[in-house]
């Protein structure tokens, strides 16, 4: 969504970037969130049949990273608002902030809790920094941030883009 969605929100004005990034957040994630709910419950399942019974017990830290990558796609997306808005400094701050606070996590609970240490710092960061994006938004836009759940529209617009892109293939 990321390199598509940056060229289209360029040159919109700031209340019509922030809607677009929005839609596109939130059609994103619920897409991930689906994607992770089946990963989450049938990944173990995988994980046990292509490596061995050995490494059931890396399900847990395996479902912690999946929550870290749904985190983090939606503020990645979320990101571009602020890249559209000529705020790029705002997203070099967010990505430097979180490289010292995940260092720094991993260097307290790694060992202490070895790959679940990580795992956490990872997700701990990852809350973080979508929490600075989302924060961001009235501080620095001076707009509410977008809502991340699902409505009616979003369905509609889902619809949509599902028509454009099976007819553009089919041509």
């Amino acid at each position: 969504a990321n390199t598509v969605l940056f060229p289209q929100a360029s040159g919109l004005s700031k209340e019509e970037a922030v809607a677009m990034v929005g839609r596109a957040a939130r059609l994103s994630t619920a897409v991930t969130v689906v994607s992770a709910l089946l990963l989450g419950i049938l990944g173990p399942w995988v994980l046990e049949l292509l490596y061995g019974p050995e490494f059931r017990g890396a399900a847990t830290l395996m479902r912690l990273l999946i929550v870290v990558t749904v985190i983090e796609g939606t503020a990645g997306v979320l990101a571009q608002a602020f890249m559209a808005t000529d705020r790029p400094g705002l997203i070099t701050l967010r990505q430097g902030c979180g490289l010292v606070l995940n260092l720094l996590l991993l260097l307290v609970l790694v060992p202490r809790l070895g790959l679940l240490g990580a795992g956490i710092s990872l997700l701990t960061t990852a809350l973080v920094q979508f929490l600075f994006i989302v924060l961001a938004f009235p501080q620095v836009l001076g707009v509410p941030p977008p809502r991340l759940y699902l409505n009616a529209s979003d369905f509609q617009d889902a619809r949509t883009i599902w028509h454009n892109l099976s007819t553009q293939n089919l041509r």
